[in-house]
């Protein structure tokens, strides 16, 4: 879960940084969602509850909730961030990598959730490997910050 909380919170580090981070109370509460899972998932697994299938519904949506609310947070912003920079700052920060690993990376995983999600029983080609998609988000990011720190 840390993981998920720590590429938004690095979206919203990377330049320029944002206003986010004006009150420091919220950079702590950008952590909350992570640690009540965490903490939830802790008191469960020492009282071991019988797995009814509500309580593991539930915890399915509340990690996916969470997931969603991290990568929606850091796609979102990337996305600010590009549209409010000029082509000069966004090939110099290395924008233009990290959303092509963004679009790379989560467009597949969009489209494969979105027939299932319609036609739960088509067979898509590949499917297996449509998760490997998501490498090109930390490759095309470290891209980015290679050019970012080589222009400065």
């Amino acid at each position: 879960m840390f993981s998920f909380a720590a590429l938004a919170l690095f979206m919203l580090k990377y330049p320029p940084k944002s206003k986010f981070f004006e009150n420091d109370n919220n950079r702590k509460m950008l952590y909350v969602p992570a640690i009540l899972i965490i903490a939830i998932i802790t008191v469960l697994n020492f009282l071991q509850p019988d797995g009814s299938s509500s309580l593991n519904t539930i915890l399915r949506l509340i990690f996916g909730v969470i997931i969603i609310f991290y990568f929606g947070l850091a796609l979102v912003t990337l996305i600010r961030k590009y549209m409010n920079a000029n082509v000069e700052t966004r090939s110099a920060s290395g924008l233009n990598h990290m959303v092509l690993g963004a679009v790379i990376g989560l467009l597949p995983i969009l489209i494969y959730f979105t027939i299932n999600t319609l036609s739960p029983k088509t067979i898509i080609p590949g499917n297996d490997y449509i998760f490997l998609t998501f490498a090109a988000i930390p490759i095309f990011f470290v891209l980015g910050l290679l050019k970012h720190k080589k222009e400065q």
